[in-house]
C-alpha cells in the first residue's frame, strides 16, 4: 500500500480522494479510517464531559458519543477480518443459511454493470460467514 496520503481540501461528502491511496478505497483502508472514527467518538465524548460552558452534557452528549463509537468499531473488524479472508484465500461458506447458492441473489440484477467474467460477487455477509 502506499503511504502517499492526500490531505482533506473539502467538506463535500462526494471528495473521497483523501480516504484512499488508489482509484478505490481498499478493504483495509475502511476499516482503519471505520476505526480512526471510533476512536475519534470516543475522545469526542471524553472531551465533552468537560466543556467550557458550565453545563451537564452527560447522557444526552457524552454516552451517546461512547454509545455510537462501537457501531464503527464494529464495522471496521467486521471490514479487517473481511480483508484477511480475501488476502489469505481462506476457504469460504458453499452456500448462504437459506441453502441458495452465493450470488443467487444477484443472478438477473445489474449483470450489465458486472459484465460476463463476474456471474458472483462476494458479499461481506459470506466473507465473514465461517467456512464449512
Amino acid at each position: 500500500m502506499s503511504t502517499d496520503r492526500k490531505t482533506q481540501i473539502s467538506t463535500d461528502p462526494a471528495n473521497t480522494e483523501h480516504l484512499r491511496c488508489g482509484e478505490r478505497i481498499t478493504m483495509d483502508e475502511l476499516a482503519v479510517h471505520l476505526d480512526a472514527a471510533r476512536v475519534w467518538l470516543r475522545q469526542l465524548a471524553l472531551a465533552a464531559e468537560t466543556p467550557a460552558v458550565p453545563i451537564e452534557l452527560g447522557a444526552n452528549i457524552c454516552d451517546r458519543l461512547d454509545a455510537m463509537a462501537e457501531e464503527p468499531g464494529r464495522f471496521g473488524q467486521n471490514l479487517a477480518r473481511a480483508d484477511t479472508v480475501i488476502s489469505a484465500w481462506q476457504p469460504l461458506r458453499p452456500y448462504l443459511p437459506n441453502r441458495e447458492s452465493w450470488g443467487a441473489r444477484a443472478h438477473g440484477s445489474g449483470r450489465q454493470q458486472w459484465g460476463k467474467r463476474l456471474s458472483t460477487v462476494l458479499s461481506l455477509h459470506q466473507l465473514l460467514s465461517p467456512s464449512a
